[in-house]
């Protein structure tokens, strides 16, 4: 199979290297593809602009004869169509995207010569959405792969969505039924399983684990006063790009400022407290800049409004989503990522996980009566196959296996995807298929072979219900087939506090290795031989640092975990930096 990854060659934001990222990327894609003899990829290329080849010529000269250029006279037309961003260049864009325009033709011409003449490509790969590769696509009766990055960004998890129908949203998967996903699929509850499963980096201190969300209170913050005081009604609204594909092409918004002034003052009739967080790209782009200050300006003349910029840290982030009761957007990952942790959200435009039957109207969602309860059960269908089967991690891409299932899903649906039937019992199929040919070890293990945990943490976490065994000197976990080994007496610890209730388990206290002094880098949570939570040292205790004469004092944990079973042995896993650890039972401090 022969793939062309087209990188954009239309001048966007008054550059001609807007996707120059993008080509980095889809380089390495090629370079592993080309390096790997064990597919069925017998060559991949590179179509983009001599601007962005320029650029990177240095970095992948070895790979130039991989990519593609644009003819001379093609060249001179994409020159010819550059014009300022704000003064007909977002439209003119627009219009390219669609496939429409005189631009698109010589596009489209250009593409039909290259594979008539120089490279018979047997599937396209491009960013985003764009009409032009789709139509030549169906011309050829080759699938167009779209790929994006997944409706979630750091510090939750960042992978790549792949869709053979577009991005955003235009892709197939919005036309998913919810019965279809309740017929094939038996998600582990409601009780938001991919917060652990989907957000990364406990190693990592640049990301933030799931516990840091409980971790920081915002009733402890001083950014907003929104939370202080009585118990009342909030609400976070989250602001997109103007130019963004998004806000364009997938809703009925022209603006932020357009969309502010359609749901602020119906949300401040209803007794809500609204926290506008502002898109931290705007800052980046001029045309962005503006309109979001013209939406801040409008937010500002209401007294129930708050701003929350970008200067607010990841931390933040998370405990104010934790923290408010609904969430409003456009179709933004901001979205997603409150449906991961249970949020209510309305979802005012298109988007790729907007299926039918699952999200609220504004209306329905401010209503005394709504129905949490089966909303919640909805949604965890929902996040559960856009988390397990949608949102990819980057390094698929890099497989020329990847590529080869896709198109075989293609072949065998495509009549149903042009028809915009999503078929969900052949999607889950074949990506179990890929993953169990291709990412699934199958073989049995002896616990020799077994990885230490911090050597393979990061993409190999353990996750809420995975399944422990204690053996005599070490602790295994089955699913991700890791191990620890114990030494006992290896820390000094506290447990402040350990109880349940209304429905949560909250459990506080401190441990550092007793001869280095220093924190774990890992504290598991460990019921009745189940793994119910992987955190880490996130809070500072001055009392601790004082008692033992310590220069630092990030030593303390403290977890807040949905948790409604009843308790029998209750341990604590804390794992040090050179890999080892102790299992401390504390079932007494219950």
């Amino acid at each position: 199979m022969k793939i062309l990854f087209a990188s954009e060659v239309f001048p966007m934001r008054n550059s001609f290297t807007e996707h120059s990222l993008v080509s980095r990327e889809f380089l390495t894609n090629i370079s592993s593809m080309l390096h790997d003899k064990n597919n069925d990829i017998s060559d991949a290329r590179l179509l983009c602009n001599n601007q962005t080849l320029e650029l990177l010529f240095t970095d992948f000269i070895k790979l130039v004869p991989s990519v593609i250029r644009l003819t001379e006279s093609t060249s001179k037309l994409a020159g010819e169509a550059l014009q300022d961003w704000s003064l007909g260049g977002l439209d003119a864009w627009k219009e390219y995207v669609a496939g429409k325009g005189d631009f698109a033709g010589v596009v489209y011409q250009e593409l039909l010569n290259i594979h008539q003449l120089s490279f018979d490509f047997d599937m396209i790969v491009c960013w985003g959405e764009n009409g032009v590769y789709d139509s030549i696509a169906r011309k050829l009766d080759i699938p167009c792969l779209h790929i994006e990055i997944s409706s979630t960004r750091k510090p939750f998890f960042e992978g790549r969505m792949i869709d053979c129908l577009g991005a955003n949203g235009s892709a197939s998967f919005k036309n998913i039924k919810l019965d279809d996903l309740k017929a094939n699929l038996t998600p582990p509850g409601i009780d938001f399983w991919s917060a652990y499963n989907n957000i990364e980096g406990e190693a990592n201190t640049e990301v933030l684990g799931f516990d840091d969300s409980s971790l920081t209170y915002w009733e402890d913050d001083n950014t907003l006063d929104i939370f202080t005081g009585k118990k009342i009604k909030t609400v976070l609204i989250g602001l997109q790009l103007f130019d963004d594909a998004n806000t364009q092409r997938h809703s009925i918004f022209t603006s932020p400022l357009h969309f502010l002034e359609t749901v602020i003052p119906e949300l401040t009739e209803a007794g809500y407290k609204v926290i506008v967080k502002t898109h931290p790209g705007a800052i980046h782009r001029p045309i962005n800049f503006i309109e979001q200050n013209k939406a801040l300006a409008y937010a500002r003349n209401f007294s129930n409004c708050y701003i929350y910029d970008q200067e607010n840290d990841h931390r933040n982030y998370l405990s104010l989503l934790r923290s408010v009761d609904l969430v409003v957007v456009i179709n933004s990952s901001l979205g997603f990522e409150s449906s991961l942790l249970g949020k209510v959200v309305v979802i005012m435009g298109d988007a790729l996980f907007k299926i039918s039957d699952v999200y609220p109207t504004l209306q329905e969602a401010m209503k005394e009566d709504f129905d949490r309860n089966n909303y919640l059960d909805k949604l965890a269908y929902l996040t559960y196959f856009f988390s397990k089967y949608v949102f990819i991690d980057r390094k698929y891409l890099l497989k020329g296996a990847f590529y080869t299932a896709i198109n075989q899903y293609w072949e065998d649906n495509k009549k149903s995807l042009l028809k915009y039937k999503f078929p969900v019992e052949a999607y889950i199929k074949g990506m179990d298929d890929f993953s169990r040919k291709f990412i699934v070890d199958s073989s049995k293990p002896t616990y020799d072979d077994y990885q230490n945990i911090l050597s393979d943490y990061i993409l190999n976490s353990p996750k809420r219900d995975d399944q422990i065994e204690e053996k005599k000197d070490c602790l295994i976990l089955k699913r991700p087939k890791l191990k620890v080994d114990l030494v006992e007496g290896k820390s000094e610890f506290n447990i402040d506090s350990l109880y349940l209730l209304d429905g949560e388990l909250y459990l506080n206290g401190w441990a550092i290795e007793h001869q280095t002094q220093v924190p774990p880098v890992l504290i598991i949570l460990i019921i009745d031989n189940v793994v119910i939570h992987t955190g880490r040292a996130s809070h500072v205790r001055i009392d601790v640092q004082e008692h033992f004469n310590l220069s630092h004092s990030t030593i303390g944990f403290r977890f807040r975990l949905p948790f409604t079973n009843t308790i029998n042995i209750t341990k604590l896993l804390f794992v040090y930096s050179d890999s080892k650890g102790e299992l401390v039972d504390i079932s007494t401090t219950l």
